[in-house]
């Protein structure tokens, strides 16, 4: 068993990524009245800073990116102020790790103000020692292994004994990069062949999660 777990949040804790996706297709037609892409939703999911930029002007040429980034966020945090839904498993998992003694971080694309009021708001903000945010702190944006790396060092840890859990693909390879035993909760996307080949482990939901690593199978 590791010592150490870190947890994505949107998509993975939250069911937030849902969320994101609806704003930015929604927002892509009524406001700058370009074709909503599903493909562009999920190259942009996980993705901060100039990463996600870069993967706005691939599917929008000439749009203005910081504006539709600050649209998103602004219409998706509107909507996490009356509830943020959880998803199944999150609580069990997070008990368990923390009666096994694991040492906890969150290591998401969404602001640190963001994440730290949806832990907040979930009640599960006591559980985690450090929160790391890819946006404006000069982490660069997954699938890069930065984010997990920096996450475990400051855990006191090597990347290598830390779980990551993910939902999302950039996020997966992210944590695969970086050493981490890497556990894949599908949420909008399925694992790719490079997931499947980089060994991470995919499991239905955290309970699953929980039980696998609680009967020592990862």
């Amino acid at each position: 068993m590791k010592h150490g777990a870190i947890f994505d949040m949107d998509g993975l804790m939250f069911d937030t990524e849902r969320i994101f996706r609806e704003s930015w297709l929604i927002l892509a037609k009524a406001k700058y009245h370009r074709e909503p892409s599903i493909p562009f939703t999920r190259a942009v999911a996980g993705t901060a800073g100039d990463t996600m930029r870069a993967v706005i002007e691939r599917f929008y040429p000439g749009m203005d990116a910081d504006a539709y980034i600050a649209d998103c966020y602004a219409r998706v945090e509107k909507i996490l102020e009356k509830e943020v839904p959880v998803k199944k498993g999150l609580y069990e998992i997070l008990s368990y790790l923390k009666d096994q003694g694991f040492k906890m971080a969150v290591a998401s694309a969404s602001s640190r103000a963001l994440v730290e009021r949806n832990l907040k708001m979930a009640g599960v903000d006591s559980c985690f020692d450090i929160v790391l945010s890819t946006m404006g702190e000069g982490i660069p944006s997954k699938p890069a292994p930065d984010v997990f790396i920096r996450a475990a060092e400051a855990l006191g840890l090597d990347p290598k004994d830390c779980y990551c859990f993910e939902d999302g693909i950039n996020g997966v390879l992210a944590g695969l990069r970086a050493g981490c035993r890497t556990v894949m909760v599908p949420d909008t996307m399925e694992p790719t062949k490079e997931v499947l080949e980089g060994g991470a482990v995919i499991c239905r939901d955290l309970l699953e999660a929980r039980d696998a690593i609680a009967r020592g199978e990862i």
